[in-house]
């Protein structure tokens, strides 16, 4: 027959509870940290992906301006991004062109997208070579800047 186990041997002894709490605490804390680097992640994320969304949708708003004449100027100064700022808050957007040397009529479209993460600022920039169509002028008008009189 078995003889009953002494009260000895009965159970877990406090050293064997302080391990193994101490164990168990320092999976808890691991798991969050992992949680909280996942968190952080998925925002830059998130802010990356709206960045790319707001890009294309300001490239295609240029493309279609100047498909319809908009002289470069104005675009740089009044970008037609109402829309694109109406739906995305918080985020800022900039263009500027960059003519070819080569060819004029192609115009290097740089959009600069910028928000704030995490107190500080962040901006991403996207390039996008775009066709405009040249027209020929006499000398005293300039189609980047608008029409001058020959008065003087």
């Amino acid at each position: 027959m078995a003889t009953p186990p002494s009260p000895r041997s009965a159970g877990f002894t406090l050293i064997e509870v302080l391990v193994a709490l101490g164990v168990l605490s320092l999976g808890i804390a691991s798991a969050i940290a992992l949680f909280a680097a996942a968190t952080a992640s998925h925002k830059r994320a998130i802010h990356y992906t709206n960045a790319a969304a707001i890009a294309e949708y300001a490239l295609a708003d240029v493309e279609t301006a100047l498909s319809k004449g908009a002289p470069l100027l104005l675009l740089e100064q009044q970008p037609p991004f109402a829309a694109v700022q109406r739906d995305y808050p918080g985020y800022d957007v900039a263009v500027r062109f960059l003519i070819s040397v080569e060819s004029p009529d192609q115009v290097l479209a740089e959009v600069t997208v910028s928000w704030v993460a995490g107190g500080r600022d962040v901006e991403e920039q996207f390039r996008q070579w775009m066709t405009r169509e040249t027209r020929i002028y006499s000398p005293a008008y300039r189609e980047d800047v608008g029409s001058v009189s020959d008065d003087g």
